[in-house]
């Protein structure tokens, strides 16, 4: 009789295989949408530092002028109290004027003549302060009462502050930022994400003292 060999049951082996991979498909999924979720927050936590970076060099340059201002002042005032020092101690000179007979004219003594005090230059003002946008944003979000999109979001800011400069990037970024402290949330619908109105965590709270620092406003001269 002719030998009968086991064939491997390759139906099993192609569900092993098949289940594998979909196990690994969905961890990756779940990894890049984790480290996106990261980006996104520390990109929001970037341009937040850099408003406050631009803030303090404002500060600075104001504070720098602010200074050398004084100084001048100092200065002026100084150069005048040494010219009245100067016109009360000199000594009055007599004007000789030879006449007939020999006679001597009168002295005349010279009239103390006070050195105009110069003008005190005006400080400069400072800059126009402005709120954060995420503030702005914040503000926004209160006063709707449902989800909306970032589109929605900038026109209803640009509206509310015509002054402003604002890019829809800028606000989403200053939206992801409130998510991460816990002041708003993310809602997506299919291909689409709406932002609404959220509560503040305990870890939010935190997140928001790391993150912020005093002054959190933006300077424009």
């Amino acid at each position: 009789m002719p030998e009968q060999t086991h064939q491997p049951d390759t139906t099993s082996l192609a569900d092993q295989y098949g289940q594998k991979l979909a196990a690994d498909l969905e961890l990756n999924e779940r990894e890049q949408k984790r480290i996106s979720t990261e980006a996104e927050a520390l990109q929001a936590l970037l341009v937040t530092l850099r408003a406050d970076h631009a803030l303090l060099q404002g500060m600075q340059e104001t504070l720098a002028a602010r200074v050398s201002t004084s100084a001048a002042v100092s200065a002026s005032e100084q150069e005048v109290v040494i010219s009245k020092d100067r016109t009360a101690v000199a000594v009055p000179r007599a004007r000789h004027d030879v006449a007939k007979g020999g006679r001597t004219a009168k002295t005349e003594r010279v009239g103390k003549t006070k050195a105009p005090r110069r003008a005190t230059p005006a400080p400069k003002e400072a800059g126009t302060v402005q709120a954060p946008l995420h503030a702005v944003v914040t503000e926004c979000l209160e006063k709707q009462s449902e989800p909306r999109s970032v589109s929605a979001i900038t026109s209803s800011v640009a509206a509310t502050h015509p002054e402003r400069e604002v890019k829809p990037t800028l606000v989403r970024a200053a939206l992801e930022l409130l998510v991460s402290r816990g002041k708003a949330e993310r809602t997506k619908q299919k291909r689409s994400v709406f932002y609404s109105q959220g509560q503040p965590t305990a870890a939010g709270e935190a997140t928001e003292n790391t993150a912020e620092v005093p002054g959190d406003v933006t300077v424009t001269p």
